[in-house]
């Protein structure tokens, strides 16, 4: 999902923490780990993008994660703040996704997942 030096990515809000992320989350019953990360962007930003393959995969508090590399568009598409489904029951100020946007690389790039990650896409 990188343009023109510029991720998409979602704004978290969640446990006193706030912070851009990939858009992402698990799994379904019968899906490919790239079935559900079309599925999550769609969900997330309303952008349907075509899944290339699965560039990285990491441990975190014990979750696993994979990150996909994904065509980008061929042209700008802007982004619209999607929904969890799991939380469409909850009042706005509870959920935790709260923004989408291109963000420029340089911008984001400190963390060590992004960075590794951008790196692995280059490489591509």
């Amino acid at each position: 999902m990188i343009k023109d030096n510029h991720l998409l990515m979602v704004r978290h809000v969640h446990d006193s923490r706030d912070y851009w992320t990939f858009p992402g989350g698990g799994i379904e019953s019968g899906e490919t780990v790239l079935q559900a990360a079309q599925r999550e962007v769609l969900e997330e930003t309303g952008i349907l993008l075509e899944p290339i393959d699965l560039i990285h995969s990491f441990e975190s508090q014990g979750n696993e994660s994979h990150c996909v590399l994904m065509e980008p568009p061929s042209q700008w598409i802007r982004p619209s703040l999607g929904i969890d489904p799991e939380e469409a029951h909850l009042p706005e100020e509870a959920k935790m996704l709260r923004d989408v946007a291109w963000r420029l690389i340089d911008e984001v790039n400190h963390h060590p997942i992004i960075a590794r990650v951008v790196l692995e896409a280059r490489s591509r």
